[in-house]
């Protein structure tokens, strides 16, 4: 959903000789990611943030100095990228459908659409005998919503405090989703995307 267009985009360039630079904000405390680019196309991909060593409190404090704030779409979800990214929380296809309904809906389509087959059996993005259409149904929102809600707790609980001072900061909810869910930035994320 995003290579094939970048492609196609850079293919006009590519044959009137440009020399195409493509430059990906993976931090350096984002996990390697082996793969991205493996479109065969003149295409140098630079990574401006790892090279520097930038990390994510860098950049929080870099848009801070600035006057500026994470974008908005971090108060309903934990990182930028595909509307559509399997790899999200089911909290975050809840959040997608409050926000955005036309797009959980274009998601819809998508989850249903051909070819989403694994070895036979369906695929559903939010996991295993769970389409998107699961959250039509109020019983089961619900629960992921009170689920998410006791994450966040425990979480809160559980977080260390700094001795000098006092409690850390507060929970960004989505920001932190991660560290939440106790998963590895990216949980795996998809190399086409990379957030």
């Amino acid at each position: 959903m995003k290579l094939k267009p970048f492609e196609q985009w850079v293919d006009g360039f590519i044959a009137d000789g440009y020399s195409v630079k493509n430059y990906v904000g993976i931090r350096a405390d984002e996990p390697e990611r082996v793969g991205f680019m493996t479109i065969e196309k003149p295409i140098e991909s630079i990574m401006p943030f790892r090279e520097d060593g930038i990390v994510k409190i860098d950049i929080e404090n870099i848009l801070q100095r600035n006057g500026l704030e994470l974008p908005a779409y971090y108060s309903w979800r934990s990182r930028s990228g595909c509307s559509f990214c399997f790899f999200q929380k089911k909290i975050e296809w809840v959040r997608l459908q409050e926000k955005h309904p036309d797009l959980f809906e274009q998601a819809k389509t998508f989850e249903k659409g051909e070819g989403n087959t694994v070895t036979g059996e369906s695929f559903y993005w939010m996991g295993k005998g769970e389409p998107l259409e699961t959250l039509e149904n109020p019983e089961k929102k619900a629960a992921i919503i009170a689920n998410h809600e006791k994450k966040v707790e425990r979480f809160k609980k559980k977080r260390r405090r700094n001795a000098l001072l006092g409690d850390i900061g507060g929970v960004s909810e989505m920001t932190d989703l991660d560290e939440i869910y106790d998963d590895v930035e990216g949980g795996g994320a998809c190399v086409t995307c990379y957030k």
